[in-house]
């Protein structure tokens, strides 16, 4: 368990930035995608929506090259960031 812990703290110590981006940038512009439900917005909401999905996905990977070994908690990572786009998303709309 201890190995675990301590492969984790040094993957978010090394990743800071990355972390912030899958965890709270990503779901937030994801959930500025979904919220944005004007006619005359379509494609604002479309851009938020992907841009927000492409930025857990660079981020992810941009993770990934930097750490092969670290794949499980990375999955972890990007779950959790999908996870808040959902639990904000019930809260908010």
């Amino acid at each position: 368990m201890d190995k675990n812990l301590e492969s984790l703290k040094g993957l978010i110590q090394m990743n800071l930035v990355s972390l912030f981006h899958i965890v709270v940038v990503g779901p937030l512009l994801v959930l500025a995608g979904l919220r944005c439900t004007c006619k005359s917005n379509r494609v604002l909401s479309s851009v938020l929506l992907f841009l927000g999905l492409g930025v857990m996905a660079y981020h992810t990977y941009q993770m990934y090259m930097r750490n092969p070994s670290k794949i499980m908690e990375l999955a972890i990572v990007l779950v959790v960031g999908l996870g808040l786009v959902l639990i904000l998303g019930k809260h908010i709309m």
